[in-house]
């Protein structure tokens, strides 16, 4: 019964040893992921133009990317475009593969999608500071260099 009990206590103990440890690759705890804001007029009034962007980190490899024209409270314009992404020290390789437009879905596979951009980032607090290193010549509206985690 002794040994039992002392097998069955190692037994737990190495499960709980091997939950913790193996959690160390997770990226829950990763400071990029979440859901970064910009809004240009933050208050605008009703039929002031006020473009809007959303950057959303999902996981260690997925984003998306959304761009309202807001008129007052409706949406003038507005799309989506979701892709990968690869983190080499500060810097973020984007790679965009998936545009939706306010009025359906195209999938853009071959031209310009998918297309790449990167920027290097620092976040302080729930601030995040963008720096451009390269910018693709398709893309219509870049994202502001400061976002909002929200």
């Amino acid at each position: 019964m002794k040994k039992t009990f002392v097998f069955l206590a190692a037994l737990f103990s190495a499960v709980m040893l091997l939950g913790f440890t193996s959690c160390d690759g997770n990226k829950a705890d990763d400071p990029l992921v979440g859901k970064w804001y910009y809004e240009e007029y933050p208050g605008a009034l009703e039929g002031v133009f006020n473009p809007q962007h959303t950057l959303v980190i999902k996981n260690e490899t997925d984003f998306t990317y959304k761009f309202m024209g807001m008129n007052g409270k409706e949406v003038h314009y507005g799309y989506e475009e979701a892709g990968v992404y690869a983190i080499d020290g500060n810097t973020v390789t984007l790679t965009f593969k998936k545009y939706t437009a306010q009025y359906g879905s195209i999938d853009m596979s071959g031209n310009p999608y998918p297309y790449t951009e990167k920027f290097t980032y620092t976040i302080n607090g729930n601030t995040m500071t963008l720096k451009w290193t390269q910018v693709s010549s398709y893309r219509p509206n870049v994202l502001p260099e400061t976002l909002t985690k929200k």
